[in-house]
């Protein structure tokens, strides 16, 4: 399960989004008091992210390239990259497998000044998805994205945080930097049976090799 965003035009006034859903059928999550039955639909936590400013668009940065491919030796993960864009409701989209990242195309790319995204699954149909082991991830440890083309880009974790979704630092996660950052997110924390979603969000923040 991944969370999702919703932009609106405007300064930084945001509204609660809708969820997308990769598929309709049901999720099992194991979890530590045992396993439990969520639908794909409900199990998505939403978080909104701030609408650019006008002095805060993408600045392209000569290493720009579009994801195919993320590759993190540290966790052993090697997962191929879908540009999610974003739904008619305005929510960004989600992976339609759990083993494939989700990258937010209407923002950054990596290698662009700013702030990039990619947001994975930590588990669905009973397996764990693509970002599971996101958590085991320490600072210096190295993200490897690929383009289209071959070419590649290297960044290394800065931090790991995580947040309830109320407390999430969106600009810092979505927002204008003046830096060439690439964020990772998944959910983690407890999984809330009532509420359908997780409890947290985990965030690694990485920072372009130079």
């Amino acid at each position: 399960m991944i969370f999702l965003l919703t932009t609106i035009s405007g300064n930084t006034v945001v509204k609660p989004p809708t969820l997308a859903s990769a598929k309709e059928n049901s999720l099992k999550v194991e979890q530590n008091t045992g396993s439990q039955e969520e639908s794909a639909e409900e199990a998505d936590p939403s978080i909104v992210v701030p609408d650019y400013k006008p002095d805060q668009s993408p600045v392209k940065g000569t290493e720009a390239l579009t994801p195919v491919t993320i590759e993190i030796p540290s966790i052993h993960l090697n997962a191929p990259i879908q540009n999610v864009g974003r739904t008619k409701d305005g929510s960004m989209g989600v992976p339609d497998e759990i083993n494939t990242v989700g990258w937010y195309g209407p923002g950054y790319k990596p290698g662009e000044t700013g702030n990039a995204v990619l947001a994975g699954h930590v588990d669905g149909n009973s397996k764990p998805g693509a970002f599971y082991f996101l958590k085991e991830m320490k600072k210096g440890d190295v993200v490897i994205v690929k383009g289209e083309d071959g070419e590649k880009l290297e960044f290394q974790v800065t931090g790991i945080e995580s947040y309830t979704p109320e407390d999430s630092p969106l600009q810092r996660i979505f927002g204008y930097s003046s830096q060439t950052n690439l964020n990772l997110i998944t959910c983690t924390g407890t999984f809330n049976r009532k509420s359908g979603h997780y409890e947290e969000r985990l965030v690694v923040y990485t920072e372009l090799v130079e």
